[in-house]
């Protein structure tokens, strides 16, 4: 064997290793947006009702029947829990697998907060899928319109890492994220 033969080796390592991790750069990529975008539409909203806010005379405000129960505001919210632990390189999660230890000496816990939708953060989720009609949809449509609902709702977590990183969560936990978010509110947000 030459030293031209291990490089062309190590090269042809490196490139499988480089289009491996494309998918996940973009992906990680695709996330940030959707984070940005959700501030964007939370940050525009505001805007709108302050404006509305000002329009309106305290007469008319006045005379008017309170209906601000109407409207979702950030403090609607609601939260998840999230049992894992690491044994063995392996993530198990509570309500995923089925063999689960809950006295595990490595247990831990994930607190997560979500905001309920409103119509806006409805569109910001069906816009990520294309407008695609409810009677035209997959399931990996509506698998993906889940993910997007958990970037645009999830307003806090128990975590130290950012909710970017949330592309980098084991995707056992993020199964159950799904699944305990369509427990408390169904599919509002997706159709």
């Amino acid at each position: 064997m030459t030293d031209t033969d291990i490089d062309t080796k190590n090269v042809e390592s490196v490139e499988s290793v480089e289009s491996v991790m494309e998918p996940v750069e973009e992906t990680k990529a695709e996330v940030e947006s959707l984070v940005e975008q959700a501030q964007e539409a939370q940050e525009a909203q505001e805007a709108q009702e302050a404006q509305e806010e000002t329009i309106e005379t305290t007469e008319e405000v006045n005379n008017r029947e309170d209906n601000s129960d109407a409207f979702v505001t950030e403090n609607d919210t609601f939260d998840i829990g999230i049992d894992y632990y690491k044994e063995n390189g392996e993530v198990y999660v509570k309500g995923i697998d089925d063999i689960f230890n809950e006295a595990h000496p490595s247990m831990k816990h994930i607190d997560i907060t979500f905001k309920y939708p409103c119509h806006g953060d409805y569109e910001a989720i069906v816009a990520q899928n294309g407008y695609k009609s409810p009677d035209n949809l997959t399931i990996v449509d509506i698998t993906q319109m889940e993910l997007t609902r958990l970037v645009i709702l999830i307003r806090k977590w128990s975590m130290k890492a950012d909710f970017t990183r949330m592309v980098e969560l084991d995707v056992k936990i993020v199964k159950a994220m799904q699944e305990q978010v369509r427990e408390k509110i169904g599919v509002k947000g997706i159709l």
